[in-house]
């Protein structure tokens, strides 16, 4: 009863934020309604992941089965080089390699010495090799996943901040693109590159933790110790992949550096924490009801057909078990809904700070002397140019007053303007 008496209080406090939240999901629907290629980008940014993963796999192979250490290496080019009385370049090293080879092979070119885990595993030089391309395969990664958001958030803050449908893109997917490669690669570098170091940390404290288990069976503090530098380290990389999420789309907003883009967003989500809390937490149920939803729907259908369609219950193309096809649709099914639903949700947060930021600045008086796209005086905060009606309900009582002055003021300009130009007509 207590519970449910706090719960109520808490939503009449939050309605303003609930309905704000409600609102900027609508819109987030409509702007996506409008660009309906933006629901297939992330097939392509999985497809470069899953390449790099495979190029990634197949290096790391070649890297742990080498069991040559550094030493051995020097020793050798030092024993070639001296031997040619000082020769240096290509020659010499040719020379070495040559020599490397024949000393791992017999007369008949097998190898003498086969492939030892416990060496490899033992090789500084082998472990350094594979840090540096471990850490190469997480930076190129989140390169692309970065330039994958900045993708997405310009060409949803495109149809909010852009009035003018003459400067509107025809294919807002593909001009965003572009600006993205061609302005924000190295802000999605350094977004990419901080992301990369807290993951790379993150494993190198995975393996100490195997490496000490042993350890931990017999001392607490140990134990203890490793599952609080896990957990601090997994909220590092939460937080801070939330950051550079906004500060993504900061970029994409204003075309500014990484760093003050990040520190316009951090000031931004402080200002509304409320706000962005209340939207975020409603936005992430829905998305998670919704993809579960999809999934167990897509899911239960197939198996309902696979039992009742005659086609599949007789005949050549008799289905003796649906569980196989049912676990097949229920991975393929899970996986798009992920996809789509992952536009949604930045589109949502792409609105919110956008509406955000719009507010925030008509606060601190920077339209004052703005100009509209015809030259006249024109105040108002974009997402009343642009009519949102749902965003605009929103403002506060003070703003929706200036902005109806605004709009008056305007109109009589405008009236004022077609009056003179009447008699002036001949």
């Amino acid at each position: 009863m207590v519970l449910t008496v706090v719960y109520l209080i808490l939503l009449c406090c939050l309605r303003k934020k609930i309905r704000l939240a409600i609102e900027l999901i609508k819109e987030a629907g409509r702007t996506i309604r409008k660009m309906k290629m933006l629901l297939f980008y992330p097939f392509f940014t999985y497809a470069i992941v899953v390449a790099m993963t495979v190029y990634f796999a197949g290096i790391a192979a070649y890297i742990v089965t080498c069991t040559m250490s550094l030493d051995d290496v020097v020793s050798t080019v030092d024993t070639v080089v001296d031997s040619t009385n000082g020769t240096s370049g290509l020659a010499a090293l040719t020379a070495a390699s040559e020599s490397i080879a024949a000393s791992a092979t017999t007369g008949n070119g097998t190898v003498v010495e086969p492939y030892n885990m416990t060496a490899a595993g033992a090789d500084n030089f082998v472990r350094g090799l594979f840090l540096v391309h471990l850490f190469g395969y997480l930076w190129t990664v989140e390169f692309a996943k970065a330039i994958g958001m900045l993708t997405i958030a310009g060409a949803i803050a495109s149809d909010y901040w852009i009035t003018n449908e003459l400067f509107r893109p025809t294919v807002p997917l593909l001009g965003s693109f572009y600006r993205a490669l061609r302005y924000h690669a190295g802000s999605a570098v350094y977004g990419a590159m901080i992301i990369a170091i807290i993951r790379m940390i993150r494993y190198i404290m995975m393996y100490i933790d195997s490496q000490t288990s042993q350890l931990q069976k017999t001392q607490k503090w140990a134990k203890f110790l490793m599952i609080a530098i896990h957990c601090c380290l997994w909220c590092l990389e939460k937080i801070a992949r939330y950051l550079t999420e906004a500060a993504y789309i900061m970029i994409a907003i204003e075309g500014r550096g990484f760093c003050l883009s990040a520190w316009r967003s951090f000031k931004l989500l402080f200002s509304n924490s409320l706000r962005i809390a209340t939207t975020e937490v409603i936005a992430k149920l829905i998305i998670t009801v919704a993809n579960l939803g999809i999934t167990m729907g897509c899911t239960a259908l197939t198996v309902l057909v696979c039992e009742q369609v005659e086609m599949f219950t007789t005949g050549e193309r008799y289905v003796d078990n649906p569980l196989f096809p049912a676990a097949l649709v229920f991975i393929s099914a899970l996986f798009v809904s992920f996809c789509f639903l992952q536009i949604y949700g930045m589109a949502i947060t792409t609105i919110l700070l956008s509406f955000c930021l719009d507010e925030d600045k008509f606060k601190n008086g920077l339209y004052e002397k703005k100009l509209g796209d015809d030259g006249m005086p024109d105040g108002r905060m974009f997402c009343v140019i642009n009519q949102k009606i749902g965003l605009i309900k929103l403002v506060s009582s003070n703003i929706q007053e200036e902005q109806e002055a605004i709009n008056k003021e305007r109109q009589a300009m405008t009236a004022e303007t077609t009056a003179l130009a009447m008699q002036n007509q001949p």
